[in-house]
Order: structure tokens, then C-alpha cells, then sequence
């Protein structure tokens, strides 16, 4: 399944515009043009069961209960710098 900025949005519990940005650190990373659930899920640390699980179940309704992701790293963390 391939995800789009919106999905991401949702995902990530984020702006339409923070979504964006994740995409392109998604994509740059990878190397691929496309985001699937798979890639989404490495990047956040976490399965593609449990995040499939969640699109399945919770996405779907209108009170969807909110999935907590890990801490995101920042680009100071990648460069293993403190803040």
C-alpha cells in the first residue's frame, strides 16, 4: 500500500505540511519514490503489523483512538550532537 502525505498526516498525528517534510526525510533515506506501511514502520521503529492494524481498525472511524509513536529523531540526533 502506498501512502500519501495525507495517510502520513494521520500516521504521524502531524500537519499536512510537517507530513511533507517526513516524506521527503522518508524517501531521501530509503532511496525509493514511493512510502509504503513497511517503510513507515522502520522509520518509526515499530512493526507493520501494529501499524497496519491500526490504518485497518482505528483509522477507519470517526473517533479513532490515537496511536502513540516513539520520539522522532532530529537532525542533531543523527549527527549524534546534544541539544
Amino acid at each position: 500500500m502506498i501512502l500519501t502525505t495525507k495517510d502520513l498526516a494521520i500516521f504521524m498525528q502531524c500537519s499536512q505540511k510537517t507530513a511533507q517534510r517526513r516524506a521527503k526525510e522518508i524517501r531521501d533515506h530509503y532511496g525509493i519514490k514511493h512510502i509504503t506501511v513497511y517503510h513507515l514502520a522502520e522509520y518509526l521503529g515499530i512493526s507493520p503489523t501494529h501499524l497496519a492494524s491500526y490504518w485497518a481498525n482505528e483509522a477507519s472511524k470517526p473517533n479513532a483512538k490515537k496511536l502513540v509513536f516513539p520520539q522522532l529523531k532530529t537532525k542533531k540526533d543523527k549527527l549524534g550532537q546534544q541539544e
